[in-house]
């Protein structure tokens, strides 16, 4: 079950200097990985909204680990 958080209420939560990251996966042959999150209308690479204690490539990995669940250091 999901909970989803009204659009205005997500934004005003979020700190007032907005960072997120994203990672980018390619394949031996080129191709990009790309992921639909069930929340958006739109495909995008892995990645999202850096929380204010991480460091971008912390909060990517993270980020990664709960959309795909692939872990990696």
């Amino acid at each position: 079950m999901n909970t989803f958080v009204p659009h205005e209420e997500w934004w005003a939560g979020l700190p007032k200097k907005v960072v997120s990251a994203g990672v980018l996966f390619l394949d031996e042959n080129g191709r990009v990985l790309i992921v639909k999150p069930t929340y958006k209308d739109h495909w995008q690479l892995p990645g999202g909204v850096i929380e204010a204690h991480e460091s971008p490539a912390s909060g990517a990995l993270r980020e990664v680990q709960e959309e795909i669940g692939l872990r990696w250091r």
